[in-house]
């Protein structure tokens, strides 16, 4: 017995065979493009997440901080530093992978912890906004 194929293959139909029916042929390509909506919305994500990283900003922030980069120990050869989330959102607007905003949960260091009573709120007195 030959192991399933990892990728299903569509046209692999000897000559003289009657091949596989319209049906299967229906089914496999509705399976392969569901496979393919699933790894784009995967791409957007990975994508989205990269680009609005905040370690990924901090580290670009002290990036720019040291300037250029020398290609050799003559310091002749310089170029800018390449940052990461640039290159992320002009392969994005290459290929159109839309961005797909984070959801974040903010807090508010200035909230008051307990009402004017002096009973915590219904947060517990966290104040998330």
């Amino acid at each position: 017995m030959r192991p399933k194929p990892l990728f299903p293959v569509l046209a692999t139909v000897p000559s003289g065979d009657a091949g596989p029916s319209d049906r299967v042929l229906e089914t496999r390509i509705l399976r392969l493009e569901r496979r393919v909506a699933q790894l784009t919305s995967m791409i957007e994500d990975v994508c989205s997440a990269l680009v609005h990283c905040d370690d990924v900003a901090l580290m670009e922030r002290q990036a720019r901080g040291m300037g250029d980069i020398y290609m050799d120990s003559a310091f002749s050869t310089t170029r800018r530093p390449r940052m990461v989330r640039q290159e992320i959102v002009q392969i994005m607007n290459k290929h159109n992978i839309s961005d797909k905003p984070l959801m974040y949960t903010w807090k508010n260091n200035r909230c008051p912890t307990r009402r004017p009573s002096g009973d915590l709120d219904e947060d517990g007195g966290r104040c998330m906004v």
